[in-house]
């Protein structure tokens, strides 16, 4: 069925298709609502559209190779599962430390502005965070932490609003994907990976909490 719906599609809509699918299998996450540079008012991102429009399409091809395509239709994001964990990332504990202290911020923004489906902050107040937050023994370089956002941005976890993310003023936002790849559960893990000082941890990107991950070296 969703080849006979390929066979239909334009040229175009076949290389859209054909892009969207490589970003999927790449980036993991879709937003439904994506933030320009210096603006902070969220614009329908129009790939998710057109993944919603041919959604069986997409589901279909992603099948044969073993991805599963799934829509939270709550956070406004599509994003992929793999039961082999292919599309999984080796985290170093600074970076997985960072998550934790962005799934905390977003929390606590969330509770004062419920409306809103992404939270803004900045490198600074990320670092900031993370001392107040006493899971780091040292105050990171700013580089290791230049390194940790640029990776997350590059993830569909933060996306970059205004300036260099080589500043420390850089104005960043927390997409809902952030509550996909750090679960209640995962919370727990880090917690005790932080206090109790384990030594690797699984830290998933995919949603299932014991499915592929992200692991501590």
């Amino acid at each position: 069925m969703w080849l006979d719906t390929y066979n239909n599609l334009t040229n175009g809509e076949k290389e859209r298709f054909a892009k969207l699918t490589n970003y999927l299998l790449n980036k993991t996450f879709v937003t439904r609502e994506i933030y320009e540079v210096k603006d902070r008012l969220g614009k329908i991102n129009a790939d998710y559209r057109f993944i919603e429009k041919y959604y069986d399409l997409f589901e279909g091809y992603l099948k044969v190779i073993n991805y599963v395509l799934k829509v939270d239709e709550v956070l406004g994001v599509i994003y992929i599962e793999n039961d082999y964990g292919y599309n999984k990332l080796r985290l170093d504990k600074l970076t997985t430390l960072v998550l934790f202290t962005l799934r905390t911020i977003y929390d606590e923004e969330k509770e004062r502005n419920a409306t809103s489906s992404v939270v803004y902050t900045t490198t600074a107040s990320i670092l900031y965070k993370l001392l107040e937050l006493k899971i780091v023994l040292k105050k990171p370089t700013m580089k290791d932490m230049v390194d940790s956002i640029r990776l997350l941005v590059n993830q569909n976890i933060l996306t970059k609003i205004d300036g260099s993310i080589d500043d420390s003023a850089c104005q960043l936002a927390i997409l809902p994907t952030i509550l996909l790849v750090v679960t209640n559960e995962k919370i727990d893990a880090i917690y005790s990976m932080v206090f109790q000082e384990e030594k690797e941890l699984p830290i998933n990107l995919n949603q299932e909490v014991d499915d592929t991950v992200f692991n501590l070296e």
